[in-house]
């Protein structure tokens, strides 16, 4: 995946790569690189590129912190795209077929929901197939609306059933003072931050730019054969028998 959509004509980068040093996959995040946060909705100039980039044999795949049910923008691409990196790379599809899913043990999943009772904040619990909001409230509804637009962030499950399900990914809307001090708590996870408001939180060692989901997602569609396949963490470069990805 290469910077931002709006700064970048990816489909002439995408060739000129293909041709010097072979690359056969592109990912990309969703919001803020395909969509934008006004629109929300992928411009047809970029739907042409990505058709181009598909008939030339490029695979697509998509990087996102997003449940796979939040992902509700991308219907005009969605025949072109080969898998999903989702909730940060804790659950990753090719095809139809799941290629990895990083569970959190259920203690940090009982201790955040204890922090959420006792500090009044809403956490979004993330299971395999499903998503709840735990103390949601209208207004979290409301900014989830606008800022990604959902119009059911929680969905139609009750919370006993929801954590009969393996829990991926938690987001807590907490300020960056309360993670620092919740996180030492969850001695199995980590955060990140991609907006003030809130922190998405997975088991420790989930990535989705780490080189064993690129790993992963070309090994299952190329055979190993003589080639060597390495991992240069720093340049974020997965190498086999000549083929070369990029992430961002």
């Amino acid at each position: 995946m290469v910077g931002s959509w709006y700064d970048v004509n990816l489909f002439r980068l995408s060739l000129h790569y293909k041709k010097e040093r072979m690359i056969k996959a592109l990912f990309f995040d969703i919001d803020g690189t395909l969509v934008s946060f006004h629109t929300h909705r992928i411009p047809r100039s970029t739907v042409e590129s990505l058709e181009k980039a598909k008939k030339k044999g490029l695979k697509i795949f998509i990087s996102t912190g997003r449940p796979l049910t939040y992902i509700n923008n991308l219907d005009d691409i969605k025949s072109l795209i080969d898998g999903y990196i989702t909730t940060n790379g804790a659950y990753i599809l090719v095809g139809d077929k799941v290629i990895a899913c990083h569970t959190i043990p259920k203690e940090d999943v009982c201790a955040m929901m204890k922090f959420s009772d006792e500090r009044k904040f809403p956490c979004i619990l993330v299971g395999e197939s499903a998503v709840l909001v735990y103390n949601t409230t209208r207004e979290i509804e409301e900014f989830f609306h606008r800022l990604l637009d959902l119009n059911d962030i929680s969905g139609n499950i009750s919370l006993s059933t929801l954590l009969q399900q393996r829990i991926i990914q938690m987001t807590p809307i907490i300020t960056a003072e309360e993670e620092a001090e919740i996180m030492p708590c969850l001695s199995s996870c980590e955060s990140s931050r991609w907006y003030p408001a809130f922190a998405d939180v997975t088991a420790k060692g989930v990535d989705k730019g780490e080189g064993e989901i690129g790993c992963k997602i070309l090994w299952f569609f190329h055979k190993r054969s003589n080639g060597v396949w390495r991992w240069r963490k720093r340049y974020q470069y997965v190498e086999s028998c000549g083929y070369w990805c990029r992430y961002g």
